[in-house]
């Protein structure tokens, strides 16, 4: 579904916001309130009402309503004092000022094509001891800025969800971002459990090595075990001399 009001055009679907020809990087949850907000317009959503559609079944504190408010408005370079798209309504909630309409409606001048999506970054390794680790390298920022997910990861997968794509190419304007697969997830190689069988190579390393017998070589000597437990002869007997004699 594409919108448009003033000078910008939303596609809901697409989760992509224009300003004439350039494009304007929302955080997911700013763009969440913002599509809600521009599909009803001059209704008075109340604040439960906001909480409910942005963090269904979830506890948040009362003032993240108030920063994706102010992030929505940043981005349409609007007023809370005179409000052109968002008004906030005291003691009921906020109304969406603007008439939006769809793209099958009439508009003044139609709007140029969209620039084609950002391409995916390419995947690239780099050796820590014996595993290789995936990562991305991305952004034209100032700053390199190194960003660590959680104990899941996927780098291919991160692309693929639009909300964090337009975080991560909204990240990529402010700094020139790494973004990697930590050991054994994502991408990067596997660790090897300590119970698993070990694998070829670490048998080839890790067995004694083993020669056949040299028949030229002298035999040993026999042990002194062996020198012990072998019988004796019995001493010489001294025969009795005769009467005769």
């Amino acid at each position: 579904m594409m919108l448009h009001f003033g000078e910008f055009r939303l596609d809901v679907d697409l989760r992509r916001l224009w300003r004439g020809p350039a494009e304007i990087v929302l955080a997911p949850k700013a763009f969440d309130l913002l599509a809600y907000l521009a599909q009803r317009p001059g209704a008075v959503c109340s604040r439960d009402e906001l909480f409910a559609a942005l963090w269904p079944n979830t506890f948040v504190d009362d003032h993240a309503l108030s920063v994706q408010i102010a992030d929505v408005r940043r981005a349409l370079g609007d007023s809370p004092k005179s409000p052109q798209y968002i008004e906030t309504r005291s003691r009921r909630g906020y109304c969406f000022l603007a008439a939006a309409n769809p793209a099958s409606a009439p508009v003044a001048a139609a709007p140029p094509p969209p620039p084609p999506a950002a391409p995916i970054p390419e995947t690239r390794y780099a050796v820590s001891g014996d595993v290789n680790i995936a990562y991305h390298v991305f952004g034209s920022g100032p700053i390199d800025l190194v960003f660590v997910m959680g104990w899941v990861s996927h780098l291919e997968y991160f692309w693929r969800e639009p909300r964090f794509a337009a975080f991560l190419r909204r990240l990529g304007t402010l700094a020139r971002v790494i973004l990697f697969d930590k050991r054994g997830t994502g991408l990067s190689d596997r660790v090897p459990s300590p119970n698993s069988p070990p694998s070829n190579s670490a048998w080839t390393t890790s067995a004694p090595s083993w020669k056949p017998p040299d028949p030229n070589a002298p035999s040993s000597a026999a042990s002194p075990k062996a020198a012990r437990s072998a019988p004796s002869s019995p001493p010489p007997t001294r025969k009795k001399p005769s009467a005769s004699s």
